[in-house]
């Protein structure tokens, strides 16, 4: 999905589900199988990328960017 960047040019939005913990632990090394499957959301607009984390319950467990 594509949205309009403030600061001009496209955001990119992309979400998907993570379900291991070997893979989770790529995205947040604090990650837990407590925390299983955790939800990825990123925006990438031209060279800034935003990235935040969520729980299996929707909680945020951490963002960047």
């Amino acid at each position: 999905m594509s949205v309009d960047n403030p600061k001009g040019g496209p955001v990119i939005e992309s979400t998907h589900s993570v379900k291991t913990l070997a893979k989770a632990k790529e995205w947040y090394s604090d990650c837990t199988e407590d925390d299983l499957p955790i939800l990825v959301l990123q925006q990438n607009a031209d060279t800034r990328l935003r990235i935040r984390i969520y729980d299996k319950n929707n909680n945020l467990i951490t963002s960047r960017g």
